[in-house]
């Protein structure tokens, strides 16, 4: 009787035998049901008979089984509201009897608070769901417990996903687990500091189209569970990558434009100078012959220095103007063995040894020409500033380091001194081995031509010891 739940025993027909006040609270109904049953309790309070019809069919199925039924039995009140009553139904064994003991309690509470919860998951998912981010949840084993659509447009995957992790997703896409690798470690940190983790993500789609993310995991409710949200920011990389290559290119040109006014100032002006005081000499008619044969040397002289300047300018004009080549596959050893074709009479006048090798990277889409070019001038400058005495040996490979094709053109020869001259290295009209002939040209169309291919190239080099110059470029996929 004191037992905070409606109580009722029934023999094995279904007649009442015990109710207790919880149940049935008008102890003269109480004492009236003893020995009657459902239907006649249906039609004593005017109830619908499905009410008596579902019950006495739990009774046969109990009697048939004798196993316990649970049950949630759904009614209207006096009122006209919904109420709920979860039922347990048990076979007894009592003094040789059997009986059938109902115990029930009323969940009405608990299933409005579950239909309310229901109803606020839905609405809240409704509202993640139209947000334009990647956002998922997961519990502290880094399992799904909700993905959005953004995130995951497929509903039959999205669906599968819950109580799985990325490593699953992975295997069932069969795509590489490195990004599944990084997620996890980022949410072992959020887990180990509850603090917050920040990444990008770099992803190639199945359209060949690389995709960028900003992704961010945050610990809730003392780690319970973990939010993870991503944005797209494809565009935004894009954009930058865009301002890089502007960017890149205006201080190109402002060192474009700082080389253009040394020449100016420093290469044309003396030849112009001499050319207008030697015209202006011979204009005099006291000269005498051999004076203005003298004078009219000097003046071819300076007329010439003029001419090899503005070669120099179009050379390095025209390597701008080259850009728009057309690219094709150019085979490195046989490029090389080219160039040595061409200058085999100095290789074998000055006893060089060349050692090439491109067994990692023999092949590279690009401007042949320039690529002759950068090859020629590298291997001619070895050649040129060679030790005195010692046999040069020069050795040309490549190599792949991750997604770079790298150059390398090693040499023993005289070197630079870096410490004094490393920012002078490609300059234009640089010379650092004054008893050398030489313009200093060379290394400045070198490296003009790397980068024209963005490429990058640096030198490491060390007096008597040797120069090596690295190149770089980046692969495409």
């Amino acid at each position: 009787n004191n037992i905070p739940g409606n109580v009722a025993v029934f023999d094995i027909k279904g007649n009442y035998i015990f109710i207790n006040p919880n149940t049935v609270k008008d102890p003269e109904l109480r004492a009236w049901l003893i020995g009657k049953n459902n239907y006649d309790y249906c039609t004593y309070r005017g109830l619908s008979m499905d009410l008596a019809i579902d019950r006495d069919n739990q009774f046969k199925l109990l009697r048939e089984n004798g196993k316990s039924i649970s049950s949630v039995e759904k009614r209207q009140t006096k009122e006209g509201q919904t109420a709920y009553t979860s039922s347990n139904l048990i076979l007894h064994e009592y003094k040789g009897e059997k009986l059938m003991i109902a115990y029930a309690i009323d969940i009405t509470e608990l299933k409005n608070a579950e239909a309310k919860v229901s109803e606020l998951k839905l609405f809240y998912e409704n509202i993640l769901n139209n947000i334009p981010i990647d956002i998922a949840v997961f519990d502290n084993q880094h399992r799904y417990l909700f993905i959005n659509k953004e995130a995951i447009k497929n509903d039959e995957i999205r669906t599968w996903l819950i109580g799985k992790d990325d490593f699953d997703y992975a295997r069932l896409k069969g795509i590489a687990t490195d990004n599944a690798q990084l997620r996890r470690n980022q949410f072992n940190y959020v887990m180990k500091t509850d603090s917050r983790a920040f990444w990008l993500d770099e992803q190639v789609n199945s359209s060949g189209e690389t995709k960028y993310k900003e992704r961010r995991f945050h610990s809730y409710d003392n780690q319970k569970f973990i939010v993870g949200y991503a944005v797209d920011v494809t565009l935004l990389k894009e954009n930058e990558k865009e301002n890089e290559k502007i960017t890149k290119e205006i201080l190109q040109r402002n060192k474009d434009l700082e080389q253009f006014s040394y020449i100016v100032s420093h290469n044309l002006r003396l030849p112009v100078a001499n050319i207008m005081g030697f015209a202006n000499i011979l204009n005099n008619d006291i000269l005498e012959d051999l004076q203005r044969s003298q004078f009219q040397n000097a003046l071819y002289l300076s007329t010439k220095k003029l001419d090899e300047v503005i070669v120099d300018l179009n050379n390095v004009l025209q390597i701008r103007r080259d850009i728009n080549e057309k690219r094709e596959i150019v085979v490195f050893s046989n490029l090389i063995d080219n160039i040595l074709s061409s200058i085999q009479d100095i290789i074998m006048q000055e006893k060089v040894k060349i050692i090439s090798n491109f067994e990692a990277i023999n092949e590279f889409y690009s401007i042949k020409s320039y690529l002759h070019s950068i090859f020629y001038n590298l291997i001619s400058n070895s050649i040129k500033y060679k030790q005195q005495n010692i046999p040069l040996i020069i050795e040309i490979q490549s190599s792949l380091d991750k997604n770079k094709l790298v150059i390398s053109v090693k040499d023993n020869g005289s070197g630079i001194d870096l410490s004094k001259n490393k920012d002078l290295v490609f300059g234009l009209y640089k010379r650092f081995h004054s008893k050398i002939e030489g313009k200093g040209m060379g290394l400045y169309m070198v490296k003009t031509q790397v980068e024209t291919l963005n490429g990058k190239i640096r030198v490491e080099s060390g007096i008597n010891i040797g120069t090596e110059f690295i190149i770089e470029f980046e692969l495409d996929n």
